[in-house]
């Protein structure tokens, strides 16, 4: 049953204090981002890359999307880690400030939730978008095309929360929780791509991330997400939640089902990479002691 007789407390506490982005923390967020990109361009120049395992030629490393996939392996060694670190200090800030009550996980904020939201939208909602279209467009990748879709949706609907509702920056912190994934993943492929993964402790750290990128897909995504869904419609079926549209009633939770559902696919990838790894290191193994 919906509990009506909290529409007076709803609307004086948006009123009083909804905190909205201000001008110097965008210039800010866009700031590092820039920065960051800008560094990591004229550094993917510089440097030599591989493919399965096999050096490129200089010609090769200097093709845009080459370049392109470089810069964003550089950006996302730092970012990664910081992006999923903010979120979660945002989320404990949430929670640890709002000790009772439901309404401040839709309509409470912070400095800290604003900066994490913020470089996720101009990250991943802007800058990725346009390096995985001009990749897909130069390489015909179509393996892109979900991740594409995901940067694009999660963009969307994170930059309405910061930029124009103003609402749900604790459900916000809390789904990009799961980009702490991200890191191990990056740790991969950033080692495959600019080491060949030829040493054996080269092997060995991508063998350790793998395991963790296991492991962190488990916390940060198949548990996480069905935690956010609990959360959000344990609240949305108790009260009175008007304040916020139809359509990002119904658009959130589609967007976070719909990475969800990609989670799950890509979860499933990740395992049976894993089993093919332990599978092949014990079978090396066995024929070395024969």
């Amino acid at each position: 049953v919906k509990n009506r007789r909290n529409k007076d407390y709803v609307m004086d506490f948006k009123s009083d204090n909804l905190v909205s982005l201000t001008d110097v923390e965008f210039v800010v967020c866009l700031g590092c981002v820039l920065v960051t990109s800008i560094l990591s361009w004229v550094l993917s120049g510089k440097l030599i890359l591989y493919q399965s395992g096999k050096r490129l030629l200089p010609c090769e490393c200097q093709k845009l999307s080459r370049r392109l996939e470089a810069m964003d392996r550089l950006v996302l060694i730092p970012f990664s880690l910081i992006q999923g670190t903010l979120a979660m200090f945002a989320t404990l800030e949430f929670e640890q400030k709002n000790q009772e009550g439901w309404i401040w996980r839709w309509q409470d904020s912070s400095g800290l939730a604003k900066y994490t939201i913020t470089l996720y939208v101009i990250k991943t909602g802007i800058f990725d978008v346009i390096a995985h279209l001009v990749t897909i467009l130069q390489q015909s990748e179509n393996k892109k095309i979900g991740i594409l879709f995901h940067h694009i949706l999660s963009g969307f609907f994170m930059g309405i929360a910061i930029f124009h509702s103003g609402t749900c920056h604790y459900f916000a912190c809390l789904a990009i929780i799961s980009e702490s994934t991200t890191f191990f993943l990056n740790n991969i492929m950033a080692t495959k791509l600019f080491l060949g993964e030829h040493t054996k402790s080269q092997k060995l750290f991508v063998a350790i991330n793998g395991v963790l990128l296991w492991l962190s897909y488990l916390a940060c995504r198949l548990l996480l997400f069905p935690y956010w869904f609990y959360l959000w419609f344990s609240d949305a079926l108790t009260y009175d939640i008007s304040f916020i549209s139809l359509f990002q009633q119904i658009t959130y939770p589609a967007t976070v089902g719909l990475i969800f559902f990609l989670s799950l696919f890509w979860f499933y990838l990740i395992t049976r990479g894993l089993l093919r790894a332990i599978l092949k290191t014990s079978s090396s193994s066995e024929r070395k002691s024969a």
